[in-house]
């Protein structure tokens, strides 16, 4: 398996000991997902504002490694995706309100195609 326990440490600590927690008890019912969302800065550094430009740099960080947690975990029954979100939630149209956003990680989850999913709607 591909996952192992990191210490003693709390599941909620950081990304790698959450999943190596979670991960070996979602592949039994080969239902689970690992969904993990940043900023869109993430994937275009140009597109955030100066003053987001160290968790831009994070979620970079947490975009690669989720993009190859997708490529283990392939084929295990764990989805694992990456959703950048560009959008300002609950500020404008439909598109950002917190509902059809929810619809999308529903639609995610489901459907479990691919390794990143960016959501627009600026």
């Amino acid at each position: 398996m591909p996952w192992r326990r990191v210490g003693r440490r709390s599941p909620r600590t950081n990304p790698t000991a959450s999943v190596s927690w979670t991960a070996p008890r979602l592949s039994t019912p080969s239902r689970g997902a690992l969904l993990f969302t940043t900023g869109g800065a993430s994937v275009n550094p140009a597109q955030g504002s100066p003053e987001f430009a160290n968790i831009a740099i994070a979620g970079a960080a947490l975009r690669s490694w989720v993009l190859k947690l997708h490529q283990v975990t392939e084929g295990t029954g764990v989805y694992a995706s990456h959703l950048p979100l560009s959008v300002w939630i609950g500020t404008g149209g439909p598109e950002t309100q917190p509902d059809t956003i929810a619809r999308h990680y529903w639609d995610l989850y489901t459907k479990r195609e691919g390794a990143e999913h960016h959501y627009t709607a600026l």
